[in-house]
């Protein structure tokens, strides 16, 4: 996904002319993406089937507007997906802006310079994700899943507020930093929301004896995508907004993008901070868990 733009500016998508020709390149680049992503995805239809789905089919039925009610009055669910709809809202406005802070700040327009600012990040994010991935279980087991969860939201927001240093027309590869220092991070945070999804499932089938998982990972990810959405929509919004013209390249108008860097940082640190402070009124701690696992063993036996 991080080398998708520099693909695009591959001299084979060139046009007549011998210039880049992005909207062909992303055509083919797309369709090629698309044809893996089919593949792929049949494969794990194929594969990966559920183990006691033929149990499961005898269980009772909901229907589907009470099962989104019930699922959506669950307190500790309301909370999380709160503090999903902040976080996502805030960090991704501000990735969406680092396009522009990248290519027209940063890079001065070189557009091939940009394109591998962004390769290369995507590519530390990737490797520095997977290998901090045993760190972040050990934080959750020694200091619980809310406890952590709050303290790596905190530190995407501080490297997000980073960016009015380290993004820099001086030094442009120490942009790669943020990658180098929010990969865990951002590992750590799509760890634990589903895992403390999986709590909340616990929580749900002890107070109403139902176990739904499929609503509450249905409903989790829609409210994912539409907090994508808003941040793509107010992304395009800051950037009319602030005055930023396509046809002037780096040669933007003067204040304009020293309004999408203002932006950027306040973005994620305003929207984070909050998604924060809503951590601390979640119920499930670690000790909650237990007991609620407990109760539910009891009732039904060890699984």
């Amino acid at each position: 996904l991080a080398w998708m733009w520099w693909l695009t500016l591959l001299p084979i998508f060139n046009d007549a002319e011998g210039q880049p020709d992005t909207i062909k390149g992303a055509i083919w680049v797309s369709v090629a993406i698309g044809i893996i992503v089919l593949i792929c995805g049949g494969l794990t239809t194929y594969f990966c089937q559920e183990r006691y789905y033929h149990a499961a089919a005898k269980t009772e039925k909901i229907a589907l507007w009470p099962n989104i009610k019930m699922t959506l009055s669950n307190r500790p669910f309301q909370i999380l997906t709160g503090m999903l709809l902040l976080f996502v809202f805030g960090t991704y406005i501000a990735n969406n802006l680092i396009f522009y802070v990248r290519l027209y700040f940063i890079s001065g327009g070189d557009a091939t310079l940009a394109s591998e600012l962004s390769g290369w990040g995507g590519t530390i994010e990737v490797v520095t994700g997977i290998a901090g991935i045993p760190l972040v279980q050990w934080f959750a087991r020694r200091f619980g899943k809310r406890a952590t969860l709050i303290g790596v939201m905190s530190l995407v927001g501080l490297t997000g507020m980073s960016t009015w240093f380290t993004y820099t027309p001086t030094y442009p590869y120490l942009s790669l930093l943020n990658n180098f220092i929010s990969a865990p991070v951002m590992s750590a945070i799509w760890i634990l929301f589903p895992s403390m999804t999986s709590d909340i499932v616990d929580d749900e089938e002890l107070k109403n004896g139902t176990r739904r998982e499929g609503a509450f990972a249905a409903i989790f990810s829609w409210i994912f995508k539409l907090a994508l959405t808003i941040a793509s929509a107010m992304t395009g919004f800051f950037v009319v907004w602030v005055g930023f013209d396509a046809a002037a390249g780096a040669q933007q108008a003067e204040g304009v993008m020293l309004a999408i860097r203002l932006i950027l940082v306040f973005s994620s640190g305003i929207a984070v901070a909050i998604a924060v402070a809503l951590g601390f009124f979640y119920p499930l701690t670690s000790r909650r868990i237990e007991e609620i696992r407990a109760e539910l063993e009891a009732r039904r036996g060890v699984l």
